[in-house]
């Protein structure tokens, strides 16, 4: 089998002006349960359940520790924001523990999700899918990473072409007037 593995880090210096006009989810801390509101006081417990309650211009905020994946956090065609609550990578960790790809944003039922994934270490994820899923984080749509680390993921199929361990970015045409209020100006 071929192992590629990658550590990248990501640091871009784009900021990230305005506030959200969209509700937020939040992931994780004490009392975390994927039965609560997804509220600040009754938060989901894993990532996923935060995207699915999600709706367009969402944002789910993840708490400070690890989440063990697994399978892959799917945005199932929403255009949704991911983001660590302290701002700091280090403190949000999404570990597909080499059973899976750690984060997926792909066509979902004709959907071309935009999405935006920040301040989250990726780590330790596995893809052995044929088609183009990197072990990190995949997006066949548009997508704005920032202030992330991905470590220690990679892609492996005997054979195969094998495409971004750590990240794969499809290019894609996109419809301006389905920008997140989220991404910066300028896009």
């Amino acid at each position: 089998m071929v192992q590629i593995r990658f550590v990248v880090v990501l640091s871009c210096a784009i900021l990230v002006s305005g506030v959200s006009s969209g509700a937020v989810w939040y992931v994780g801390g004490a009392g975390a349960d994927d039965g609560n509101a997804g509220t600040q006081d009754a938060p989901f417990a894993t990532i996923q359940r935060g995207v699915d309650a999600a709706a367009k211009n969402d944002t789910v905020l993840i708490a400070a520790g690890t989440y063990l994946l697994d399978e892959a956090v799917e945005f199932k065609g929403k255009d949704v924001e991911l983001k660590g609550a302290t701002g700091n990578a280090a403190d949000v960790i999404v570990d597909g523990q080499e059973k899976c790809p750690c984060i997926k944003n792909c066509t979902y039922d004709g959907k071309n999700p935009q999405v935006i994934v920040s301040s989250l270490t990726v780590q330790n994820g596995f893809s052995s899918e044929e088609s183009n899923i990197a072990g990190g984080i995949t997006s066949q749509n548009m997508a704005l990473i920032t202030n992330c680390v991905v470590r220690n993921c990679y892609h492996g199929v005997s054979g195969m072409k094998c495409t971004g361990g750590g990240i794969y970015l499809a290019e894609g045409k996109t419809d301006p007037t389905r920008y997140s209020s989220n991404w910066p100006a300028g896009r």
